[in-house]
Order: structure tokens, then sequence, then C-alpha cells
């Protein structure tokens, strides 16, 4: 199985607002992928096996049957360049590093996507808050 997400990342928590193949919710940061991918928001984050990166090999998603082996993300980041989230993909078996024309595709989604928030922000449009978030 594989999958592919937008994920806005809080201090506490990481807020999946769209996805295939994994669970829209609420998750907490301490487990979240994404909060990863945002300490470098230049650079994208990709890990051919989670299983042999000490950062995810005990995460509860990567020991799971169809669990993510494989991650690749994106950040979005605002104006000042602050990353908001993340634009990843997965795949519940482990993969060889992301060609150049997938790294540039997911960064050309990853700015549409931030176009979008902005355009959301602009309006006045909250992203969903929940009590954990």
């Amino acid at each position: 199985m594989a999958g592919s997400g937008i994920t806005i990342v809080y201090q506490e928590s990481a807020i999946l607002v769209a996805a295939a193949g994994f669970p829209v919710g609420v998750y907490d940061r301490a487990t979240s992928f994404c909060a990863h991918a945002i300490l470098n928001p230049d650079e994208p984050l990709i890990i051919s096996d989670t299983r042999n990166d000490e950062r995810f090999c005990g995460n509860p998603f990567v020991g799971k049957a169809e669990g993510v082996l494989f991650y690749a993300a994106i950040a979005l980041v605002d104006d000042d360049n602050l990353p908001l989230g993340t634009l990843w993909v997965f795949d519940a078996k482990p993969r060889e590093a992301l060609t150049s024309g997938e790294i540039a595709f997911l960064r050309r989604v990853s700015q549409a996507v931030t176009a979008l928030l902005r355009r959301h922000a602009g309006a006045g449009v909250a992203p969903h808050r929940t009590a954990r978030g």
C-alpha cells in the first residue's frame, strides 16, 4: 500500500488534513514523520527504509503490517520561509531515493498547496483546530 497526504504541524500535534492511504485526523507530534521533515524546510526528507533510521525505527506506524517503510516529504512554508507542515508520500515497502523529476514534482505540488493555504488565510479561513491541536 502507498499513500500521500498534507499535514499541518502544531506544537503538540500534527493534523493530517488530506490523505490517500492513511487515515485523516489528529496525531501526536511525537510520532509524526512530518515533525522531522519541517526541521530543514529547504530540503526534502527522504527515508528509503524507515526501519533503518534511528528517528523512526521505534515509530508505531513503522512496525505495523502495511506500515510506513518509505517516506518522503517536502515542507510547506509561509512567506517568511517558516514551515507550516508537509506534503508527503509513503510506501509500505522500502524504495530507493526519489528521482530529481519526482522531487521537482513534489516541490511544484507543495507550492500549489501553500498557495491555497495563503488564499484561505487571506479569506479568514482558519485551519481546523481540535482540543488537542
